[in-house]
């Protein structure tokens, strides 16, 4: 299965999210197949021999949804991949994972279609709402598939949504988010594909026994900003030491 990333332009980590991330599927992604980068800019760090690079730049301003997006409907139209997995760049595996199997995870009972409380920012709130109302539209599986997990991606199931995501992202206030309509969208049409609950799993920490505790069943996690200095960069520097085929030196 073929990894893509999407990524802005830098980070305050100096892309070592994206280093990391890298090293992790590398040493736990069963069925790795080629990665592809989208985004602004290539990390110096990175071995444009190993990957498949596509620029595709955020515009000034817009949306984080819309960004996102955009990159997605690029790497659609400059490549041939039937399916992918998308994964961020602050996204690490810790366990052996088959990604030829990957299954359309959950984490919520439904979808918010109203300006609810609680699940964010005044933009993400009303980003997942406006996401919710669309899926309702296209009669889609309501469940919460925004959990932080690599997200399975079908050219088939983009082709269907199309037309309708070009007018949700222009007509709403923030665009929508393509994941949880990308995994209901798979899902109305293969209806036996694996689709399994999981706790979601963002650390802001990981200095605590709880933080340990979390990790002790997963397979995968992500991270806030914040982690960085919370623990998170020396436990994978630990389980992380070196550079894998798709980096050009080691870092340090």
């Amino acid at each position: 299965m073929d990894v893509v990333y999407v990524i802005g332009r830098g980070s305050k980590w100096q892309n070592n999210e994206l280093r990391y991330s890298l090293r992790s599927i590398c040493r736990y992604g069963i069925g790795l197949g080629k990665v592809i980068i989208v985004g602004d800019e290539l990390p110096e760090f990175v071995n444009e021999d190993k990957v498949t690079y596509l620029q595709c730049n955020d515009q000034p301003g817009d949306s984080p949804a819309r960004n996102v997006y955009r990159k997605i409907a690029y790497v659609f139209a400059r490549t041939d991949l039937d399916a992918f997995l998308l994964s961020s760049d602050d996204h690490f595996f810790i366990k052996p994972t088959y990604f030829d199997l990957y299954p359309l995870y959950y984490k919520g009972a439904r979808m918010p279609s109203g300006s609810e409380k609680g699940i964010g920012d005044k933009r993400y709130t009303q980003t997942m709402a406006d996401t919710g109302r669309y899926m309702e539209e296209l009669g889609l599986d309501m469940r919460f598939f925004e959990g932080h997990t690599n997200k399975l991606y079908m050219r088939r199931a983009w082709s269907v949504m199309s037309d309708s995501l070009k007018r949700w992202m222009s007509g709403t206030e923030y665009g929508i988010s393509t994941n949880a309509p990308m995994q209901a969208c798979i899902l109305k049409l293969f209806p036996t594909f694996p689709c399994q609950y999981r706790k979601d799993i963002k650390l802001e920490h990981l200095n605590t026994p709880e933080d340990r505790k979390q990790l002790k069943d997963a397979n995968s996690f992500s991270i806030y900003d914040s982690a960085i200095n919370s623990g998170v960069a020396e436990y994978l520097a630990g389980l992380f030491p070196g550079p894998c085929r798709f980096e050009k030196t080691a870092c340090w």
